[in-house]
C-alpha cells in the first residue's frame, strides 16, 4: 500500500481549531476556517498530521458525520473559479482540476497524470504518489509543501515559489526564486536553478555531479551535496545557516561565501579557501587550500601595482 500524505491545509492556531470543533459538535456550525480541510466533495479531511492531541481527536471524531454544502466549495472570480476547499483524489481519480486557486491543498494518491491548465495558487499542499506527468503551466505559488518525487515529468515553467518543503526527482521549475524549508532532488545529475535565490532549510541535490545557481544568496540549514558531485558553482552564496559538506567536490565556487554555522567539509578542493569565511564547527579543506590562496593574493597584488604604475 502506497503511503497516503496527510492533508495539510492554510495553518489554523491550536485554539481556535478547538473553538471551531466544538461550535460544530454544540451547535452542528462549520466555520469557514475549517473550509480548507474539506474536499471538493464536501467530506470532512482534517488534517492527521498536526492534530495529534486526545482532546482534539476526540472533537474531530464528530465532524467525520459533515457534510460541506455545494454553494460554501466554490466562488467566483474575474480571474475564474476558486475552489475554497482541498482537491484529494483517490483510487485511480483522474485529475483534471479546473480551478485558477485552490485555498486548501492538493493531494493526489493514484498514479493518473495531473492536469491543471488554469491553476495559478495552491494556500496548503500540494503532494503527488504519480509517476505520470504533472501538468501546471500557470502556476505561479504554493504556500505549503509541494512533493512530487516519484514523477520525472512536472511541468512548471511558471512556479516562483514555494512556502515550504519542495522535493523533485525531474528537473526544477526555471523560474523558481523561494523555497521556504527544504529542497532536495533526487534523480537529477545537473542541479540547475538560473533564478533561485534563498533556501529556507537544507539543500540536498542527492545524485547531482554538478551545481548551478548564480543568484543564490542565502541557504537557511546545510548544504549537503553527494559523493559524486565535482562541481559547485554559487557565486552569489554568501550565508550557509548549518553544515556544507561537499568532501569529494574538487571545484566549488563560492566567491561571497563568508558564513557557515555549523561544520564545513572540501578537503578535495584545492583551490577554495578565504581567510574571512567564520565557521560555526570544524573545517576540513585541502592541506594545500591556504598556500594556493596565499599565492593567489600575491598574484593579484602583484597585477594591482602594475596596474598602478601604468596609470601614473
Amino acid at each position: 500500500m502506497k503511503h497516503k500524505p496527510p492533508l495539510s491545509a492554510i495553518p489554523i492556531k491550536r485554539q481556535q481549531l478547538i473553538h471551531c470543533l466544538k461550535d460544530y459538535e454544540k451547535n452542528e456550525v462549520i466555520h469557514d476556517s475549517l473550509i480548507p480541510y474539506y474536499d471538493q466533495h464536501g467530506k470532512w479531511r482534517g488534517d492527521t498530521l498536526l492534530w495529534r492531541e486526545d482532546a482534539i481527536k476526540k472533537l474531530i471524531a464528530s465532524m467525520q458525520k459533515s457534510h460541506l454544502p455545494e454553494p460554501r466549495r466554490t466562488m467566483k472570480s474575474r480571474m475564474g473559479p476558486i475552489l475554497l476547499t482541498s482537491w484529494v483524489a483517490s483510487a485511480e481519480e483522474s485529475v483534471m482540476v479546473k480551478y485558477v486557486e485552490i485555498r486548501g491543498s492538493l493531494i493526489a494518491y493514484n498514479s493518473q497524470p495531473i492536469v491543471a491548465a488554469s491553476l495559478r495558487y495552491i494556500a496548503g499542499d500540494f503532494s503527488a504518489s504519480t509517476s505520470n506527468r504533472i501538468d501546471f503551466p500557470n502556476l505561479v505559488r504554493v504556500e505549503g509543501n509541494c512533493e512530487a518525487a516519484a514523477s520525472f515529468r512536472l511541468h512548471a515553467p511558471r512556479l516562483r515559489s514555494v512556502g515550504g518543503r519542495l522535493k523533485l526527482s525531474g528537473e526544477l521549475p526555471p523560474r523558481l526564486e523561494s523555497v521556504g524549508r527544504s529542497l532536495s532532488t533526487f534523480w537529477l545529475f545537473e542541479f540547475v536553478a538560473p533564478n533561485l535565490k534563498h533556501v529556507g532549510g537544507t539543500l540536498i541535490p542527492h545524485k547531482a555531479e554538478t551545481v548551478h545557481a548564480p543568484l543564490l544568496e542565502t541557504i537557511g540549514g546545510g548544504f549537503l551535496v553527494s559523493d559524486r558531485t565535482e562541481k559547485i558553482e554559487v557565486p552569489m552564496l554568501s550565508s550557509i545557516g548549518d553544515d556544507f559538506l561537499a568532501t569529494h567536490t574538487t571545484d566549488i565556487r563560492a566567491y561571497r561565501l563568508r558564513a557557515i554555522g555549523g561544520d564545513m567539509d572540501t578537503r578535495s578542493a584545492k583551490e577554495f579557501y578565504h581567510p574571512a569565511i567564520r565557521v560555526g564547527g570544524d573545517w576540513t579543506c585541502d592541506p594545500d587550500a591556504i598556500h594556493h590562496w596565499v599565492i593567489r593574493e600575491k598574484a593579484r597584488q602583484a597585477l594591482r601595482y602594475h596596474c598602478d604604475l601604468l596609470e601614473l
